[in-house]
């Protein structure tokens, strides 16, 4: 699947947003953005700073939308925010028409994509680790058919500023 990966560690949930922000550069709409990592391992921060980064105000409270699955923000273009965490069932994301809103109208975001990646194609994944109570570890790696996005004007091989 993945033909590149960056690996950064970010020091801070600050920094972690940042990296997001420079991420959300790259979309466009009819993105999928799956995010895999344990229990507190910044997926939501992440979230944050790419819905930040396409126009999200900061004055909207971008959180998990755990008990509802899925949240919609507006920036440039619709955010849908999945949060997987508690989905038993793939049909439960198709009763809430999951399969319309991958109609490149905007940027889809998953939470917990562990649990419907069979079911993903052509995505950018990210991969986060929890280092310490302020590093994370994070990968970011994008499907053979997807252009390599795009992150503060270079391509995803080395994000400027990070290691």
């Amino acid at each position: 699947m993945a033909i590149d990966t960056f690996e950064t560690i970010t020091h801070s949930p600050q920094e972690t947003q940042e990296l997001g922000k420079k991420i959300a550069g790259s979309l466009k709409k009819g993105d999928i953005v799956a995010l895999f990592g344990e229990l507190g391992s910044g997926k939501t921060t992440m979230i944050q700073g790419i819905s930040w980064g396409l126009g999200v105000s900061k004055d909207i409270y971008v959180n998990s939308p755990s008990f509802v699955i899925l949240k919609e923000y507006r920036g440039k273009f619709p955010i849908y925010h999945f949060d997987l965490y508690r989905l038993k069932d793939f049909s439960e994301l198709t009763e809430i028409g999951y399969p319309d809103l991958l109609d490149n109208k905007g940027v889809v975001l998953i939470e917990w994509a562990e649990k419907i990646e069979k079911y993903l194609s052509e995505y950018i994944r990210i991969e986060m680790k929890y280092v310490s109570l302020n590093e994370r570890e994070i990968g970011i790696s994008y499907s053979a058919t997807r252009r390599k996005p795009i992150v503060g004007g270079h391509q995803v091989t080395k994000l400027p500023g990070h290691q």
